[in-house]
């Protein structure tokens, strides 16, 4: 798992690398945890709010050519979201 996990790291590093987005893999770390999303229920009905992630998790988002959630989802956008 260890290797796997790394290897993982290295190809996204290189992948950025090869876009010209330059980025220690520490700073790569807090931009991809710095994203969350926000569950509110209102009136029965589950919403989530996408929060601000900064400009790298879009540069990793656009490089890796992975479609950014929107700013609010209902609950069935949401999971087929993840299905994808």
């Amino acid at each position: 798992m260890c290797f796997l996990a790394f290897l993982l790291e290295r190809e996204l590093e290189f992948r950025l690398r090869k876009n010209k987005i330059e980025f220690s893999p520490e700073k790569i770390k807090e931009a991809l945890n710095g994203m969350e999303l926000s569950e509110i229920k209102i009136e029965n009905e589950t919403y989530y709010l996408r929060g601000k992630h900064n400009s790298l998790a879009s540069k990793i988002f656009s490089t890796l050519r992975l479609r950014q959630p929107e700013n609010i989802l209902v609950e069935t956008d949401a999971l087929n979201y993840v299905k994808q």
